[in-house]
C-alpha cells in the first residue's frame, strides 16, 4: 500500500480493535447504567484525545492519521458520522481532515486484503503497515491505537534501532508493550471510549 506524505506526528489505528473497544465499553456501561442514555461517538473526538495525550496538538502544524480496516467491518458503531472508515479511502482523489485546536489532521484509510480471512494475516498486514510508518525518514511521535501481541516484536525492534516516541493506547488488559524503555507510553484506551460516550471520570 502506498501511504500519502506522512507527517512528524502520525497516528495509525487498528480498525478491529477500535471496533471492539467501542462495543466492548457500549456494553460494559449500558449494563452498569441501564437508565442512562449515552451520546453518540464522535471519532474526531477520540482523534482529539489520542492527539491530546500523545503532546502532538500543536497550532500550525500536521498530523496524518492513517486507519487500516477490513472491508466487512467498516463501520463503527454508536458512532455518529462520519462513521464508516471506507470514506478516508480515497485520500489522493478526495482528501478529508479537520482541524483541532489550530492543528491539521489529514485522514487516509487502508483496507486489508479481502482475501485474508484470519487474525494472523490481518497483523502481518498491520505491521507492515506500522513498519512503513515507524521507518519513515519524515516520522518523529507515533501514536498507536492497537493492542495484539504479534506487534511486540516490531516495538522491541524500534526499541533497539530508532530514536522516536511511541505513545501505545491499549486495552485494560492488555496485549501489547515491552518493558523498561523510555520510548513507550501507555493510556488506558478504555477511558478514552468512555470519555467520548459522556462519562465522566469518576463513573469509569
Amino acid at each position: 500500500m502506498k501511504l500519502p506524505k506522512l507527517n512528524e506526528s502520525v497516528i495509525l489505528i487498528d480498525a478491529d480493535f477500535l471496533i471492539k473497544k467501542i462495543k466492548e465499553n457500549h456494553i460494559f456501561y449500558s449494563d452498569l447504567y441501564p437508565n442512562r442514555e449515552f451520546q453518540d461517538i464522535r471519532l474526531i473526538e477520540i482523534i482529539d484525545i489520542v492527539a491530546a495525550s500523545s503532546r502532538i496538538i500543536h497550532a500550525n502544524d500536521s498530523v496524518s492519521v492513517i486507519i487500516l480496516y477490513r472491508l466487512d467491518n467498516s463501520e463503527l458503531p454508536f458512532t455518529s458520522e462520519p462513521n464508516n472508515l471506507f470514506v478516508f479511502n480515497d485520500y489522493v482523489n478526495n482528501p478529508m481532515g479537520c482541524t483541532i485546536k489550530g492543528c491539521k489532521f489529514d485522514f487516509a484509510s487502508f483496507y486489508a486484503n479481502p482475501e485474508y480471512d484470519n487474525e494472523y494475516e490481518y497483523y502481518e498486514e498491520f505491521n507492515q503497515l506500522l513498519n512503513s510508518i515507524a521507518y519513515n525518514d519524515n516520522t518523529f511521535s507515533i501514536s498507536l491505537v492497537a493492542d495484539n501481541e504479534s506487534c511486540n516484536y516490531q516495538l522491541e525492534e524500534y526499541d533497539n534501532m530508532l530514536d522516536k516516541s511511541f505513545f501505545i493506547f491499549r486495552g485494560t488488559d492488555y496485549e501489547i508493550g515491552i518493558d523498561g524503555s523510555d520510548k513507550f507510553s501507555y493510556v488506558n484506551f478504555d477511558y478514552v471510549i468512555a470519555m467520548c460516550m459522556g462519562l465522566r471520570q469518576s463513573e469509569w
